[in-house]
């Protein structure tokens, strides 16, 4: 007999649940270092941007004080030039000695921007570069590794105290995916 109600049929199959290879950042130690800190355990959510470790790291160290001995070096070399120049415009200094200064003071300048790159390379951005002053600047050895993506932490290849970014060191600290579609 005809009648109303809900059929009802039952499937089981098997599946795979998958991340979306699209989604997944592995984030690397740009540099040769020791772990120092990690910020993030498995399974954490991180924001994209978001320190997830902090490493120590003497490539870092050297960078940063070259930039900031350069720095120092291209602020004296423009005082005495803007000084030399004062002093060539009102004939009082030889041309030589005006031109000597303004060649150290491009010098100067040219081994600052340098330094500067480097610290870009390494991938520091302009606003902590221009945190970088001499006497008050923070732990130069320093380097926050940032997470590329916004996700959760699925890998944790490293522990504090590990070496990491030489040859035979693991280059990898985490492993990030949006598991937002999968």
């Amino acid at each position: 007999a005809a009648s109303t109600g809900a059929i009802a049929q039952k499937l089981a199959a098997p599946g795979i649940v998958m991340i979306d290879q699209d989604r997944v950042a592995r984030i690397p130690a740009k540099v040769v270092g020791t772990v120092a800190q990690l910020r993030k355990k498995l399974g954490d959510r991180v924001e994209k941007g978001e320190t997830v470790a902090i490493l120590d790291s003497r490539e870092v160290a050297d960078a940063k004080s070259e930039f900031l001995t350069a720095s120092v070096a291209s602020d004296l070399q423009k005082t005495l030039f803007d000084r030399t120049q004062i002093l060539w415009d009102k004939k009082i200094a030889t041309e030589q000695s005006y031109l000597q200064a303004r060649a150290t003071f491009v010098a100067a300048e040219l081994r600052a921007g340098l330094a500067r790159q480097k610290l870009v390379s390494l991938g520091f951005d302009a606003q902590t570069i221009a945190t970088l002053k001499p006497g008050i600047s923070p732990d130069l050895r320093e380097y926050p590794i940032q997470s590329p993506i916004a996700g959760r932490i699925i890998d944790r290849k490293v522990d504090v105290g590990a070496a990491v970014g030489a040859n035979n060191d693991p280059s990898e600290l985490y492993t990030v995916a949006d598991l937002s579609n999968l």
